[in-house]
């Protein structure tokens, strides 16, 4: 009997650190997912820089503002729903789905439809959802072997789930410089106080038990580990031009640089012993998420003047400089340690063609992407793919509809790495529906 208790200590000892391996290295900030704004630029694969000209330019590029030649004022709610099959031992599918708004704007200026000196100016005030953390992840792994002549299988399951979003406060102004080139500035304002929408959530769970031959079963206690994330103060900028030489071409340059969001970081780990809950951790931290700069650039070709028009981006994200900073230590966000991540380079294709009918206007709007997002020591390959359409009533109201699918294979490895069982990362798909409504005064 004492040869048997003694083989059980060494069991779980050497399980115990076994075990410690088996959650995911815990990630502090999530990836990102940018969302763009408004269901007539979805609808032609974000490929909006060089044309932007609707309340929606403040978040593409706030020169086309000075395009716009009446008042107007415009709101989107938007639906998604993905689903994720995670490469594990047992492969695993999660689905996720929400509704949320997207996106709130007023566009004004002083003598709209009236000829000034050529120097008009444009103001916008806009509320924009920029970034969505949402996400949900249930692993499991059941590892089998020999301990000292017993069989051993282990089980350990891993629950993450993530939810939140950054949104900000944008005035906004264009500006005519000439005939043909247009100025643009827009400033976010992060403030979760302000926005009531600029927080982020983490909340892990980890479970197992031990099995080994007799029938002994050690059960491993349940660690719950909560994060929230919620931004005090943080402010950038978008500055864009659009050059316009002669018809048919329209080029657009889209400048945002790098800056840094304070968070007010709270933590709590729940650590459960014989049935009963207790709180092992509990604190408040300042840290600060720091975002890399973000340089675009878009051309228009659109040989039948409000016909039909073909459009493409290229946008590079500097992601090599994505960090995350608290009690002085800077980690990557995707992983929690130094590990680096790779510059990305997006590339989109939208089309967009006008059918009038008596007194409506109908679009129909397709759109391609590549649109890569950031992993460790590599990038993970995303595409898209989306369609658009809607109605224009006389000259007042136009409403636009776009669906958008987003897939990739073998992404998120950043996530579920150090998940021992784990292969390359998992299959992803995404659809987004998105809605806009847009009044002229």
């Amino acid at each position: 009997m004492q040869w048997i208790f003694k083989v059980i200590i060494i069991f779980w000892v050497v399980c115990d650190c076994a075990y410690a391996q088996l959650a995911p290295r815990s990630l502090d900030i999530a990836n990102p997912n940018p969302v763009g704004s408004g269901a007539r630029a979805m609808g032609m694969g974000n490929a909006f820089i060089a044309i932007a000209d609707d309340a929606t330019a403040a978040s593409w590029n706030p020169a086309g503002l000075t395009l716009m030649t009446r008042p107007e004022m415009s709101l989107a709610v938007e639906n998604i729903s993905f689903s994720e099959e995670s490469h594990t031992a047992k492969p695993v599918t999660d689905h996720f789905n929400l509704a949320d708004f997207n996106f709130a704007s007023i566009v004004f200026r002083p003598n709209f439809g009236k000829k000034t000196d050529g120097r008009n100016t444009v103001f916008s005030i806009n509320y924009f959802t920029l970034f969505r953390f949402d996400k949900s992840l249930d692993l499991s792994l059941n590892q089998s072997g020999e301990l000292l002549g017993f069989p051993v299988i282990q089980t350990a399951n891993y629950n993450l789930d993530n939810e939140g979003s950054l949104s900000a406060l944008t005035p906004a102004l264009g500006v005519v410089v000439s005939d043909n080139v247009f100025l643009g500035l827009s400033l976010n304002i992060w403030n979760h106080h302000m926005t009531g929408n600029s927080t982020f959530r983490k909340t892990e769970l980890t479970t197992g038990q031990r099995d080994f031959g007799g029938g002994v079963t050690l059960a491993t206690n349940p660690l719950l580990d909560k994060n929230t994330y919620e931004v005090d103060e943080g402010y950038s900028f978008v500055i864009g031009l659009q050059y316009q030489p002669s018809a048919p071409w329209s080029f657009g340059f889209v400048v945002k640089p790098d800056y840094d969001l304070k968070l007010d970081h709270k933590r709590i780990v729940i650590d459960s012993e014989g049935g009963i809950a207790t709180k092992t951790l509990d604190q408040r931290l300042n840290a600060k998420l720091e975002f890399p700069w973000i340089i675009g650039f878009g051309v228009v070709w659109e040989p039948s003047k409000d016909k039909w028009k073909i459009s493409t981006d290229i946008t590079w994200t500097q992601w090599s400089k994505y960090n995350f900073r608290e009690r002085g230590e800077n980690k990557n966000p995707l992983s929690a340690d130094s590990s680096d991540s790779k510059d990305t380079y997006t590339i989109r294709f939208g089309y967009e063609s006008l059918h009038e009918l008596k007194k409506l206007i109908i679009p129909f709007r397709w759109g391609l992407g590549y649109d890569p997002a950031p992993s460790i020591n590599s990038v993970d390959d995303f595409y898209t793919v989306s369609v658009g359409s809607g109605i224009q009533f006389r000259d007042r109201v136009i409403l636009d509809l776009a669906y958008e699918f987003r897939w990739g294979k073998n992404v998120n490895s950043a996530t579920i790495a150090g998940f021992i069982g784990s292969q390359e990362g998992q299959d992803v798909q995404r659809h987004r529906l998105l809605m806009s409504l847009l009044f002229y005064f």
